[in-house]
């Protein structure tokens, strides 16, 4: 393969080939000794920025609480947090294992109903053919 990503074919031998493959090889080793390399390097510039960032975060909320502590807003901001925390997520999660509970329920009807109705249409055809080769051959006929 040259620069601009044209792939050439040429003839070569096993040794050739063996030599290339090793070769090849060779590469990949190293580009992931390489790749490792640079993940250790942006691990540690990610922590750093993380680090950062959820320092200025935590400033944040901490002047926000600094600013409501012992003011006509703290109370309503508390009772805010309260009535969501404590009330009306639950109420969600409640909700949605019942959504969970009937969707698995209706899952479970539906694919006994089909299999109901796939073994009562397949009794249906073999009763209409025995029915049909009774009638043809004169087998399970009651008559004697």
């Amino acid at each position: 393969m040259d620069s601009s990503f044209q792939v050439t074919e040429r003839s070569c031998g096993f040794g050739e080939f063996r030599v290339a493959v090793l070769d090849y090889a060779k590469q990949v080793r190293d580009a992931g000794v390489t790749l490792g390399k640079e993940a250790q390097m942006a691990r540690q510039l990610i922590a750093y920025d993380l680090q950062n960032s959820l320092r200025q975060l935590m400033s944040e909320v901490k002047a926000l609480r600094e600013i409501f502590k012992c003011r006509f807003l703290w109370k309503r901001w508390e009772d805010f947090d309260t009535s969501l925390c404590s009330i009306a997520m639950p109420a969600m999660l409640t909700g949605a294992a019942a959504w969970m509970v009937l969707a698995g329920s209706t899952l479970c009807l539906v694919v006994l109903h089909y299999k109901i109705w796939r073994h009562l249409l397949d009794n249906k055809v073999v009763g209409e053919e025995l029915e049909h080769f009774a009638k043809k051959y004169g087998y399970l006929s009651t008559s004697t």
